[in-house]
């Protein structure tokens, strides 16, 4: 089933709220009010954010909700290096020239795009290619409406001129669970940097200080935390984003 046949009902209510909500009382005041309410964000992991805006996620060719970042094919899979490996061009900096940033505005063109190949009836491949370049799978109630949708829901212009900042990245996925294990990699001595780890690799006594926190903290956490608090030279591949983050901390 598609996911947005069950946003619907909640676009009801949210549609009425924009508009206002006449009659309301706040704590023991007699005086009513005038309610409106926006929304404002969407908390979603990765994978979910990408389905509410319909935009093919951290697999695709260009999978940043917010940056049109190029993805380079990897044989299995996309990644990202700055410079093109075989016809060299700068894919994107850290500074100076950057990638274009998406908008409302341009979510918006690309899903009307995609669905107006459909409409005219493009082959499956065009249609995929026009995916792949823009990123975006095509309309999204909560981000990039189709026609019909701004017309049953007028009142939710202001969600919709958030575009994707009303979706951030979810730390538990960017950073405890991308980022944080390579640094572990990194720290004890399994990835080498220019031939040598000696400048990264933690000492067996720093790693023997950490366990030993790791341990301390069984007391203060839940009994089903505390059994994932544990060796991290023998144990670190079970840890789950909690327990990287335990790790962050006490490093």
């Amino acid at each position: 089933m598609d996911l947005e046949y069950f946003l619907y009902p909640l676009a009801d209510e949210l549609n009425k709220l924009d508009l206002k909500v006449p009659g309301v009382t706040v704590g023991d005041s007699t005086t009513t009010y005038t309610l409106y309410g926006y929304l404002i964000s969407w908390p979603t992991d990765m994978p979910a954010g990408a389905k509410l805006l319909q935009m093919t996620g951290h697999g695709g060719k260009h999978p940043d909700r917010f940056w049109c970042f190029h993805g380079v094919w990897g044989g299995k899979h996309y990644y990202f290096p700055p410079t093109h490996p075989v016809s060299k061009v700068l894919l994107f900096a850290l500074s100076g020239r950057r990638a274009p940033v998406r908008t409302a505005e341009s979510i918006q063109a690309s899903a009307a795009e995609v669905e107006r190949s459909r409409e005219l009836g493009m082959s499956s491949a065009a249609g995929t290619r026009l995916v792949q370049r823009s990123g975006v799978k095509g309309y999204s109630l909560s981000f990039a409406p189709s026609p019909a949708g701004r017309q049953k829901y007028p009142h939710l212009q202001y969600s919709w001129n958030l575009g994707p900042a009303a979706a951030p990245y979810d730390t538990m996925h960017l950073l405890l669970l991308s980022v944080v294990p390579f640094l572990w990699q990194l720290f004890s001595g399994q990835v080498l940097i220019t031939g040598t780890a000696d400048d990264y690799v933690l000492l067996p006594v720093d790693r023997t200080a950490i366990d030993k926190e790791l341990e301390r903290a069984r007391d203060t956490a839940s009994l089903s935390q505390a059994r994932s608090l544990r060796n991290i030279d023998t144990r670190f591949r079970s840890y789950k984003a909690v327990d990287w983050m335990a790790f962050v901390l006490f490093l």
